[in-house]
């Protein structure tokens, strides 16, 4: 009996091992450039010319391994929020949840590479869920709300 716990302990570390694998590797290659609306800067570049907002203020949500930090930010009309890469993975912020057919029609970070950056800022109130589209199993449900 105690071979077959083994086995079973195996297979199962194995499994998770592969998960683990298979989301880091399957972060993307895609390296579209621009924004879809608003004003995002580009976020293939790493000159921080995140200068989006000139009257409003500029709110960092920082990339840490498979998080955003943080999960939930409140600002004003007009402010923006810059995304900073710190991981040592791609990662990408999109409007919308995984799934939804409309997802990244506000706002779309395309690739955001190590220590790279994405700037938007927000004209219109409201409460705006995101995730990461190469991780979106892991990072999801993330909002920035508007008021």
């Amino acid at each position: 009996m105690k071979k077959k716990s083994l086995i079973l302990w195996l297979v199962s570390g194995l499994a998770t091992l592969t998960a683990i694998l298979l989301a880091a590797f399957s972060c993307g290659s895609s390296t579209s450039n621009g924004s879809s609306g608003g004003s995002g800067d580009d976020a293939a570049d790493d000159d921080d010319n995140d200068d989006a907002s000139p009257t409003g203020t500029v709110h960092d949500v920082t990339v840490v391994d498979y998080a955003f930090e943080p999960m939930t930010i409140t600002i004003a009309v007009g402010d923006s929020v810059r995304w900073t890469n710190t991981s040592t993975m791609q990662h990408h912020a999109e409007n919308g949840n995984p799934g939804d057919p409309n997802a990244g029609d506000l706002f779309d970070s395309h690739t955001l590479n190590p220590g790279a950056s994405y700037t938007f800022q927000f004209t219109t109130a409201g409460d705006y869920v995101y995730f990461c589209a190469f991780h979106p199993t892991l990072m999801f449900g993330a909002h920035v709300i508007v008021q």
